[in-house]
Order: C-alpha cells, then structure tokens, then sequence
C-alpha cells in the first residue's frame, strides 16, 4: 500500500469498533486513517456482549476524533463534489463520498461493500488501494504477533456485534474461519 492515508467507510469502521481492538489496529499500520464527515454522522449500533441479548449499544466516535486516532475529511473541491453526485446515483452517501474523496486524493479505501469496491476499482484500476476488514484485520494479528485467544475475541466480537463474515471468496476467509476455533 503505497499511499499513507487509509479512508475506512462505515462497514469497515463498525467491524472494527465491534472488535473491541480499533485503536491498536489503527496504531500498528503507521497509517493515517479518516473518515468523511457522512460517515461521521451516522449512528453505529453494535450489539452487546452477551450472545443471549438483542439489545444494542451506540458506538460514540468523538474519544477516536478528540485523540487524533480518526482524522473526518470532507468534500474539498468542485472535482470530489462531482464524483460524490455521480456515485451518489449508484451507491449509500457514505461509500459514495468515501470513493469520492479516496479516489481524488489517492487514498487507500478500506469498504466490505461488494458494489463499493467493484466501482473503486473500476475507477482507480490499481487494487493496491483497495482493502477490507479481513486484510486489517490480518496485518493487525501479523504484525503485533497478539496471542491466539486475543485475536479469535476480536474476530467472534466482530462476527457477533457487528455481524460480519468474510465471504468465502476473500483470501483470508479460511484464515479468519481458522482462527475462530
């Protein structure tokens, strides 16, 4: 990954606060990551901890901001301002001004969405600057060598509280299957 910004769009921004580990994850890659201001506006609920439970809980993003751990960018000239109209046609506001600014500004956009990433890649043909939830999650465990019962809690908290998997055509899907026994 050549660029040293990485724009997490909503899907990847829940996992990874379902986690329970978003701030060492953030920390190991020497990244700067944001997220758009859309983005920042929603509301994240996760569900709780315990498995018998449906209540949900709402994530709060403004300790991530204050802390310089999460940067929010916005729309800053008339050409991000047209490409997040024209995506905007095809996809959420969130994946359409996270392509937007990512594809203008040569950022890395992290997206689980299937269309999202289809159209990214579309438009900035180069994969190097596309990831998801697995690949974070995967450099995160590579890198800081974190014990086997740690990782398979953060990747059981993201299949359950945020109700991710990876689908089985993603190259860490027997990873991430493997390391959740």
């Amino acid at each position: 990954m050549s660029s040293s910004t990485i724009l997490l769009d909503a899907c990847v921004l829940i996992n990874l606060l379902a986690s329970e580990e978003l701030v060492s994850i953030l920390n190991i890659s020497h990244k700067e990551f944001k997220i758009c201001t859309v983005v920042k506006k929603e509301s994240f609920y996760l569900r709780t901890d315990d498995s018998e439970d449906q209540v949900f809980t709402l994530a709060n993003l403004d300790s991530l901001v204050e802390s310089g751990a999460l940067t929010i960018c916005d729309v800053e000239d008339e050409i991000e301002e047209e490409l997040y109209v024209d995506y905007s046609s095809q996809l959420g506001d969130g994946e359409a001004m996270s392509i937007a600014i990512a594809q203008a500004r040569g950022y890395i956009l992290a997206t689980d969405d299937r269309k999202a990433r289809r159209i990214f890649l579309a438009s900035v043909n180069n994969s190097d600057r596309l990831i998801s939830t697995s690949e974070l999650i995967r450099t995160w465990a590579e890198l800081t060598g974190i014990s086997a019962d740690r990782l398979k809690k953060a990747l059981l908290n993201i299949q359950h509280r945020a109700n991710f998997i990876p689908r089985r055509i993603d190259p860490n899907f027997q990873w991430w299957i493997d390391n959740c026994r």
